[in-house]
């Protein structure tokens, strides 16, 4: 728990704000061009995402973080919905235990201001391609396109 505590501590230095004790994922609506979309979101409603594509840079420094806050789970446990259908761990991540869906580690994104946007789906950067999570895990894939960072 220490380690933890430390870790939360040390990414705010960095100036990682967004970096907290997110230990709850839930089920919301996001609207994505104009429409509706189901995805998972953190404990305050803000829509959560992972990479669909790796790019030539992994999305482990604070830079990347400044950008895509990782959903830390600072001991190790969450809740969850009942009614989530994929598998949603925590995994070993580069700011400390890291909470995962169907084995893709989840992220905030800074470009979402209030709960129900989804300004990340489909950006393009140097860390890759970034998908909103969906509790289907990747059907909104194949109905958008992406845009460039």
């Amino acid at each position: 728990m220490r380690t933890a505590a430390f870790l939360l501590a040390a990414a705010s230095l960095l100036g990682l704000p967004a970096l907290a004790a997110a230990d709850t994922v839930n089920i919301s609506n996001a609207t994505v061009r104009g429409q509706q979309e189901t995805v998972l979101t953190n404990a305050h409603g803000m829509t959560l995402y992972y990479i669909a594509r790796p790019g030539p840079q992994p999305c482990v420094g604070a830079s990347c973080a400044r950008i895509w806050p990782p959903l830390i789970a600072p001991y190790g446990k969450f809740t969850a919905p009942a009614s989530l259908r994929g598998k949603l761990s925590v995994i070993r991540g580069p700011f400390g235990p890291q909470l995962a869906y169907t084995g893709h580690p989840l992220y905030g994104f800074i470009g979402d201001s209030r709960p129900g946007q989804a300004n990340g789906q489909g950006l393009h950067d140097p860390w890759g391609v970034w998908w909103m999570a969906t509790p289907a895990q990747g059907t909104s894939q194949a109905r958008s396109s992406g845009s460039s960072w």
